[in-house]
């Protein structure tokens, strides 16, 4: 598994938004199909969310500890299940997550007009390519497109 860090998708301008990618375990898929997205607002408050909550779910499962070798764990229907009650735990925290999205786009200066439901929708929702998820949740809280300047010479 690759080492997270920030990037920033380069389509929105956010300055109090932080993109976290993780690159799926025992992939070698290219493009990333899992996202925690942090937000901040001016007072250093904190509040997280996951996109593409099987895969999070996947890369979160805690392994028995009787498994010497993941590989042999991985398909199995204890890892499924072990997966399902996962995403279950994830799915739970959505709709905290979906309101904490909409404060943080408050802080942000952002005037929203998404409603709880839409933004859980997005957090639950299943895309290939999790910069799809990205950019239609930022668009859904009111985040302007990147402005870009023409390089000075």
């Amino acid at each position: 598994m690759s080492t997270p860090g920030p990037a920033l998708m380069g389509r929105k301008a956010c300055w109090l938004w932080s993109l976290v990618m993780l690159a799926p375990p025992l992939s070698h898929v290219v493009r990333l199909s899992i996202a925690l997205v942090t937000g901040l607002d001016t007072n250093g408050h904190r509040g997280q969310a996951w996109l593409n909550l099987d895969n999070a779910a996947a890369l979160l499962v805690e392994e028995p500890e009787d498994v010497d070798d993941v590989s042999l764990w991985v398909g199995t229907p204890e890892f499924e299940e072990a997966i399902g009650h996962k995403r279950a735990e994830l799915d739970a925290e959505v709709p905290a997550d979906a309101e904490g999205t909409l404060v943080w786009a408050s802080a942000a200066g952002v005037q929203a007009a998404a409603q709880p439901s839409r933004i859980e929708e997005l957090l639950r929702a299943r895309e290939t390519f999790v910069e799809e998820l990205f950019d239609a949740l930022l668009d859904e809280l009111g985040f302007p497109e990147a402005v870009h300047s023409p390089p000075k010479p």
